[in-house]
């Protein structure tokens, strides 16, 4: 350990603009959206005027290491069914929630909290190599997500689906959807799991209830129909009776805990982030001062 006063000096010299106040001008977008997602489904398939459907575009909403890791033949997963070249970030209500017992500290979790609190983090859209044109093709979409994620049952996670309020998906494509939902999600967490100042994150048609995603970048939007995505269960119950999130500084000690922070490093470089990503670098650090050097492009990519 460095003398406290010169680490403090070293940790005072880093300096992060938190996602929040980045979030705080677009947070009005989100304001306006209903918390429901938008779903007509009094409207026709879509069609080209013949009758023959049209293909549904899909994509992969992430916020962890799906895009990263190789576990669960995710490599081979990014490589066949996505086009990782194509992903957009956007921003997203996701935070750090999750105690890992794999890893030993805390993941990325979907949480509808965040909207209220105006503390938006990054995720990464990445659109399908394939669009669907049937349930069937959705359901396999989703089957290859559940494989890459290592869900061979559906308790601490499951699939969840967002349609975009643009889109015209087919009623039959979202009926195929509910009953592959209630056939996998019995006996979920997720769906009860929640803090009690927060509504639940899956509705129980296994859709998600959030905002269609806005692009980090102003002038774009996202131009998928629908997309799937992996709602975890939060950890609420590390602190005593209180069942809360943990907090920056508890999550920080955590990974200074682990011998290599990988989780919270491999995010940071994709690109994926959350609010809280300042004050958890700064209890890392805090620990362990030779990560400031060792992980330097972390601590510029959290000062941009």
């Amino acid at each position: 350990m460095l003398p406290e006063g010169h680490l403090a000096r070293r940790i005072e010299s880093l300096r992060f603009i938190d996602v929040g106040t980045l979030v705080a001008s677009s947070a009005t977008c989100a304001e306006r959206c209903a918390c429901q997602p938008r779903l007509d489904l009094t409207q026709e398939p879509k069609s080209d005027g013949r009758g023959i459907a049209l293909p549904v575009t899909v994509g992969v909403l992430i916020i962890g290491s799906l895009l990263w890791d190789d576990r669960h033949g995710r490599t081979d997963w990014r490589q066949r069914r996505l086009n990782v070249n194509a992903r957009q970030p956007v921003w997203a209500p996701i935070r750090y929630g999750r105690f890992s017992d794999c890893r030993g500290t805390y993941t990325m979790v979907f949480s509808r909290l965040c909207y209220r609190q105006r503390r938006l983090g990054i995720a990464q859209v990445v659109p399908c190599v394939r669009p669907i044109r049937s349930p069937h093709e959705l359901i396999e979409e989703a089957d290859y997500l559940a494989k890459a994620e290592g869900l061979n049952k559906w308790t601490w996670g499951a699939i969840g689906i967002l349609t975009n309020p643009r889109a015209n998906v087919p009623q039959g494509t979202l009926n195929g959807w509910k009953t592959y939902f209630a056939d996998h999600a019995r006996g979920c967490e997720v769906c009860s799991a929640h803090a009690k100042s927060e509504s639940p994150l899956l509705s129980d048609n296994g859709i998600l209830r959030i905002h269609w995603p806005t692009p980090v970048s102003r002038d774009t939007e996202v131009k998928l129909d629908l997309l799937l995505a992996t709602a975890t269960t939060p950890t609420l119950d590390r602190f005593g009776g209180a069942k809360r999130y943990a907090r920056p500084d508890e999550i920080g000690r955590t990974y200074a805990q682990t011998a290599e922070p990988e989780y919270f490093i491999r995010n940071v470089r994709n690109g994926i982030r959350s609010n809280q990503d300042g004050g958890i670098w700064m209890a890392m650090v805090r620990e362990h001062p030779k990560w400031i050097d060792k992980y330097a492009d972390v601590g510029e990519l959290l000062s941009k």
